[in-house]
């Protein structure tokens, strides 16, 4: 008779527990775009203009590591900046010039799956890559690699760690094998699919990579051998619309946020169907932003050009 009972009760548990699962996904992405839904004009702030330990000069790019730390190409000043979560300065990176951990205007950086730190050493026109002290590992491309902007870090089968990065004048994105030796190149310049017209900020995303494609007014999305999977967006003022996208990061919850440059924002979308879910900032806390990140709280951190300084929702 117990037994039966056990067997019964044991089954409720388990229905509890499916239904539960089923519900907890949705319940936390409605969270999540409630929250950012809620953030309009809220925010905070760190930085100033200068070469100081805590000031910039047009920062760009921004990536944070597993352990908590946020990097940020500091392009006017030529460095890479680190700084905790909150903002305190922890080290600079780099000076100007053409050698080993130099640079001239760093654009983006990303932390690949070894935790080294690869910089897009734009004027240079090669990448660097360093481990997060700032000590030197490699650099690949040359004059080849032409104007790049963006870095993507990934892994692929058969390759292992491997970089993408994008170039605005060539209108293509490479990826190389963390060695050095270029795996790919696809893209050309236009407007159809598959085509950019500068194309900036990257990230890997699930099998994907979503390429800003900057001067067309829209994020494109592809397969890491590089073929066309969708797009999204247009040029506008509107919700889901763009003018001059520049940067592109993705939260715990899978949604991609995109700095929408000319309009002063941020824009939030679903990962599954790459729909509009939320519209955040203004010209009164943002001006032109640039790069984007998200730290696993939620912190969303961009980087404020205008303002020379790093903003925080």
């Amino acid at each position: 008779m117990r037994s039966d009972l056990d067997g019964k009760i044991g089954d409720v548990q388990s229905s509890v527990t499916a239904v539960s699962a089923m519900v907890e996904v949705p319940l936390k992405k409605v969270a999540t775009q409630n929250h950012y839904r809620s953030i309009r004009d809220t925010s905070t702030s760190f930085g100033s203009e200068g070469n100081g330990r805590v000031q910039f000069s047009y920062p760009y790019g921004i990536t944070i590591s597993n352990d908590g730390k946020v990097f940020i190409a500091d392009a006017g000043n030529h460095r890479v900046k680190v700084t905790t979560l909150d903002g305190t300065y922890i080290r600079d990176i780099g000076k100007q010039g053409s050698g080993n951990t130099e640079f001239n205007t760093p654009t983006d950086v990303a932390v690949d799956d070894d935790g080294d730190l690869v910089v897009v050493d734009r004027d240079n026109k090669r990448l660097q890559v360093l481990h997060q002290d700032g000590s030197y590992v490699k650099t690949i491309g040359n004059a080849a690699i032409g104007d790049s902007y963006g870095v993507a870090a990934l892994s692929l089968p058969q390759h292992g760690i491997c970089y993408a990065v994008t170039n605005i004048n060539d209108g293509c994105v490479r990826v190389f094998e963390k060695g050095g030796r270029q795996l790919n190149k696809f893209g050309t310049e236009g407007s159809g699919p598959g085509q950019f017209n500068k194309p900036v900020g990257i990230i890997s995303s699930n099998g994907r990579l979503l390429v800003v494609d900057q001067s067309n007014h829209r994020i494109q999305v592809f397969t890491t051998d590089g073929n066309f999977i969708t797009m999204f967006g247009s040029r506008g003022k509107s919700d889901g619309q763009f003018e001059n996208p520049q940067f592109i990061a993705e939260d715990r919850h899978g949604h991609f946020l995109v700095t929408d440059f000319y309009n002063n924002r941020v824009q939030v979308f679903a990962s599954d169907t790459f729909s509009h879910v939320a519209t955040f900032g203004a010209s009164s806390c943002l001006s032109r932003p640039y790069g984007i990140a998200v730290s696993p709280s939620g912190t969303v951190y961009v980087s404020d050009t205008s303002k020379h300084r790093i903003t925080m929702f």
